[in-house]
């Protein structure tokens, strides 16, 4: 009974833990070409919360640098960009694609291999850390028939 008792006292923290901080988060990142020493991730972040939640930090063990980026079109050339923060609007959901925001691993202290996860960490202005672990993996293409 006592057992019992503090599975269920344990299983309510872990659940009003993660209603707390009201995010969500999936996603994968690319495999690495041996030797490479920069790797991108990919998330969708849902904030469940009412309040808008400002990422500032992110780190991985696999990279040195652990940084949010987004590509910008400057007169007609794609270029990328470090982001000071990440924002999440209260109740509203972001998904990190290629050619947008992503997270860029950078100096890899092991390779990104097919089959692996990473595990990133995310820090908000509040001083709140989310950790996620995703595969890596190459994205499903969607067929689309663009090439007809």
């Amino acid at each position: 009974m006592f057992l019992i008792k503090i599975i269920l006292f344990s299983s309510t923290i872990f659940f009003t833990t993660n209603l707390w901080a009201g995010l969500m988060i999936s996603g994968h990142a690319n495999p690495s070409e041996k030797g490479a020493t920069m790797g991108s991730a990919y998330l969708t972040i849902m904030n469940h919360s009412a309040e808008d939640v400002t990422l500032t930090k992110a780190s991985s063990s696999y990279a040195k640098y652990t940084e949010f980026h987004t590509h910008l079109n400057e007169k007609g050339m794609m270029r990328m960009v470090k982001l000071k923060d990440l924002k999440i609007p209260a109740h509203a959901t972001i998904s990190m694609k290629p050619g947008g925001k992503h997270i860029m691993l950078i100096q890899l202290s092991k390779q990104l291999a097919k089959g692996n996860k990473v595990t990133i960490q995310l820090t908000d202005s509040k001083g709140n850390n989310y950790s996620t672990t995703i595969p890596i993996q190459r994205a499903e293409a969607k067929s689309d028939h663009s090439h007809h």
